[in-house]
C-alpha cells in the first residue's frame, strides 16, 4: 500500500470511489481466497471463488458499518467465514434434499 492508510482507503470506498474498491480488492482478495479455501477440506477453488464473491459483495454493502475496531482484513475474513459457513450449510441441505439447492 502506498502512503495511504487503511482508514483513508476505507473512507474513499465509503465515498463510492471505484479506484478505492479496486485497491481494496487487490489488497485483500487473494488472502481472503486462501483463507476460505483452508476453512474446509471439501471446498474446491471454485467454491472458494464463489464464497469470496459473496463476501466481497457483503463488504461493499456493509463498508459503512465497519467501525474500525479491528483491521479491515480481520473484518473481511469474519464476513468470509460466515459466507463459507452459509455455503457449506446450503450444500449440506442440498445433499439431504435430493440435490435441490435453495
Amino acid at each position: 500500500m502506498s502512503s495511504e492508510t487503511e482508514a483513508q482507503l476505507i473512507a474513499r470506498c465509503r465515498l463510492g470511489e471505484s479506484a478505492a474498491w479496486n485497491e481494496l480488492f487487490d489488497l485483500h482478495y487473494a488472502a481472503t481466497a486462501r483463507f476460505v479455501f483452508q476453512l474446509s477440506s471439501d471446498f474446491t477453488r471454485e467454491d472458494a471463488e464463489e464464497i469470496c464473491q459473496e463476501a466481497f459483495l457483503a463488504v461493499i454493502k456493509n463498508i459503512k458499518s465497519f467501525a474500525g475496531g479491528s483491521r479491515l482484513q480481520t473484518w473481511i475474513f469474519r464476513i468470509a467465514a460466515n459466507k463459507a459457513r452459509d455455503y457449506h450449510e446450503r450444500r449440506q441441505a442440498a445433499k439431504r434434499g435430493g440435490g435441490q439447492a435453495h
